[in-house]
C-alpha cells in the first residue's frame, strides 16, 4: 500500500516538472516589433544678431529734500507775532518773515550802545586836544624829547579802545534787533511748526522744521552689479549735468500715474556694511513747480517711487526672453543636425520677462520656445518665433503705465 503511494506521488511530480519543461523550452519566440523612433519637438528658434544695447537699472527710493534745517532762536524774548505762512505744510518766500520776537528789549539797548558811542567819540576829541596841546607846551619849553604820558598819548589811545568797544556794542545790539526777525533763508516748505505766539524762548530754542522747495533727491540701492552697469559720478572730478545718468522716476496712487527726469548727481560716501548696497543719489529740480504747470502733480517729499536709470551702451549682446536661460547660465542653441546644445552664456542682465547676454555667437541659432526637461542632443523641429523678436526694449514698470 504504500509503494502504491509512493509511485503515485513520484509519477505526479514527473509530469508536473514535465509540464513546466514544455512551457518554458517549447513555448513560442515573442515577435520582434521595431519601436518607432520618437517625432522631433516642434520648438521656435530665432538667429542671434548681435547688437549695441543702453541698459536701464531699475530700483526705488523715497524722495527727500537735498536741504533741510531747524528754524532756532538766537535771542530770548517773547513771541509776538507769526506769519500766516508759519503752519505745518505751508510755503514761504526767500527772507519772508516768518516769526517776530519782541524786539523792545533790544531797541532800548541799541539806544544805549549808541549813546556809549557817542561819549567815547567826544572822550576821543578831547584827548586829541589836549595831546596837541601838551605839543604845544612842550615845544615852548625849548625840549625836542617829550614824555609819552605827559602827550597824553596812552590816554588817547584808551580813548579810542572805549571807542571802538561801544561801536561793538552797538553793533552787537542792532545784531539782535535784526535776531528778532526770523526769516526764511530760501523758498521752501514748512514741515513742521515746534513754537506759537505767546511762547516765551531763549537761545537755541527749535521753532519749525523746514526744508528747502528748489530740489529733491532720492536714494537710490543698487547692487555691485547694478552699479557696474551705470556710469556712476566718481571721484572729486563731476562731470557736466548733461553727461550725467539720466533718471526717470514713477509715482502716484491708483490710476493717478506721474513721471519726473533727473540725474544720478553722486553716491554716498561708502557701501552699506549691512546690505552691501551703493547708495546712489538722483537728483530732480523744480520738484514743486509753479501754478502755471496746470496738470503736473508735485514730487512731494516721503512720495515712495520707481526709478529707471539709463545705463552704458553694451557691445555684442543679445536680448532673450527670460525662460530662455536653463540652469542659471545656460541657453539652448541648436546644430546644424537640429539637436540642442547647452551654451555658457554671461548674464548682463535679468528683469521679469527678458534677459540680456553676452556669449553667443552671430546668426547662432537659439531655442526661444519654453521646453520641459531639454538634454544634450535633443531632436528637435525647428519653427520661426510666431512674431520677429526685436527683443531690444526691455521693458520696465514705467513703460508699462507710459
Amino acid at each position: 500500500m504504500i509503494e502504491k503511494k509512493t509511485t503515485i506521488t513520484l509519477s505526479v511530480l514527473s509530469l508536473g516538472l514535465f509540464l513546466i519543461w514544455a512551457l518554458v523550452y517549447l513555448r513560442p519566440a515573442p515577435e520582434q516589433i521595431e519601436r518607432p523612433k520618437p517625432s522631433p519637438l516642434n520648438a521656435a528658434v530665432m538667429e542671434a544678431s548681435l547688437v549695441q544695447h543702453r541698459v536701464e537699472v531699475f530700483s526705488q527710493g523715497t524722495v527727500v529734500p537735498k536741504r533741510q534745517v531747524q528754524l532756532v532762536a538766537q535771542v530770548s524774548g517773547q513771541i509776538k507775532s507769526v506769519s500766516d505762512n508759519f503752519a505745518d505744510g505751508a510755503f514761504f518766500s526767500d527772507n519772508e518773515l516768518l516769526i517776530q520776537i519782541e524786539p523792545i528789549d533790544y531797541e532800548l539797548a541799541f539806544t544805549i550802545a549808541d549813546a556809549a558811542v557817542a561819549n567815547a567819540e567826544e572822550r576821543v576829541a578831547i584827548e586829541k586836544g589836549l595831546s596837541r596841546q601838551a605839543k604845544r607846551e612842550w615845544r615852548d619849553l625849548g625840549d625836542e624829547q617829550a614824555n609819552n604820558l605827559f602827550l597824553r598819548k596812552p590816554q588817547l589811545n584808551a580813548a579810542k579802545a572805549n571807542l571802538a568797544s561801544a561801536k561793538a556794542e552797538l553793533k552787537r545790539a542792532k545784531l539782535s534787533i535784526k535776531r528778532t526777525s526770523i526769516r526764511g533763508a530760501f523758498d521752501g516748505r514748512i514741515e513742521s511748526t515746534l513754537a506759537n505766539v505767546g511762547q516765551f524762548v531763549t537761545p537755541g530754542t527749535a521753532l519749525a522744521s523746514v526744508y528747502a522747495i528748489d530740489v529733491a533727491e532720492v536714494r537710490l540701492p543698487l547692487t555691485e552689479h547694478q552699479a557696474e552697469l551705470i556710469d556712476l559720478p566718481s571721484g572729486r572730478q563731476i562731470p557736466s549735468r548733461d553727461d550725467l545718468p539720466i533718471v526717470e522716476i514713477l509715482g502716484g496712487t491708483g490710476n493717478s500715474k506721474h513721471l519726473w527726469k533727473g540725474v544720478i548727481v553722486r553716491t554716498e560716501a561708502s557701501i552699506d556694511v549691512r546690505n552691501r548696497m551703493i547708495y546712489a543719489v538722483a537728483e530732480f529740480t523744480d520738484p514743486y513747480p509753479s501754478s502755471a504747470a496746470i496738470g503736473f502733480p508735485p514730487l512731494e517729499v516721503g512720495r515712495f517711487v520707481e526709478a529707471k536709470v539709463t545705463g552704458k551702451i553694451l557691445n555684442d549682446v543679445v536680448a532673450l526672453p527670460r525662460h530662455c536661460i536653463y540652469r542659471s547660465t545656460q541657453v539652448l542653441s541648436v546644430s546644424k543636425k537640429n539637436t540642442i546644445h547647452f551654451t555658457e552664456v554671461q548674464i548682463l542682465q535679468l528683469t521679469e520677462d527678458m534677459a540680456l547676454v553676452r556669449g553667443i555667437e552671430e546668426r547662432m541659432r537659439i531655442v526661444v520656445s519654453p521646453i520641459t526637461d531639454p538634454y544634450e542632443g535633443m531632436a528637435i523641429s525647428p519653427s520661426p518665433p510666431p512674431i520677429a523678436p526685436a527683443i531690444l526694449t526691455i521693458p520696465s514698470p514705467l513703460d508699462q503705465v507710459l
